[in-house]
């Protein structure tokens, strides 16, 4: 399993196929697989080489249990942390969700890292993840895992055991 330690934040990622980078970015609450599942890895491994990233507190990566680890600035430098460990000095970005969000992120604090940039499920303000902290601040990892469980017929049996991982 590939890791990289990102300032004491151990990073997991992988890489399929080759030829023009392109890095994959989920969402909050997802993992790195979510891109295999619903075909994005298979399609652009063919002429791409994709680098699949758990950001932190989700996945394989670890899950620091400091907010102060999950700005914007750190969430980023663990992309530019990957693209250095594969030796990649530019690549196409496409994130959703939170992953847009550091891909906001990217063009602001690693544009000269960027190749295109593909991002859904966002916008670009400061506070566009701020609905998604308020509903969960405050909040015990059971309450949130209780809230995702009760959205049984959202998740699928695989999903639910995944998300229930996350911290």
């Amino acid at each position: 399993m590939p890791y990289l330690n990102n300032n004491g934040v151990r990073i997991y990622y992988r890489t399929e196929g080759a030829g023009s980078p392109v890095v994959l970015m989920h969402g909050a609450s997802q993992d790195m697989e979510i891109w295999t599942e619903y075909g994005y890895v298979d399609a652009l491994k063919q002429s791409h080489q994709v680098i699949l990233v758990d950001f932190r507190g989700h996945g394989h990566s670890d899950k620091p249990h400091d907010s102060a680890a999950y700005t914007l600035e750190r969430c980023v430098s663990d992309v530019v942390a990957v693209l250095d460990a594969l030796g990649i000095k530019k690549a196409h970005y496409v994130g959703y969700s939170r992953g847009g969000w550091i891909g906001f992120g990217m063009a602001k604090h690693a544009q000269d890292r960027v190749l295109s940039l593909t991002i859904g499920g966002t916008y670009p303000y400061e506070d566009s993840m701020a609905d998604w902290r308020n509903t969960w601040a405050g909040k015990t990892t059971a309450e949130v895992q209780a809230n995702a469980v009760s959205k049984g017929s959202v998740y699928s049996a695989w999903r639910r055991i995944r998300f229930l991982a996350n911290d």
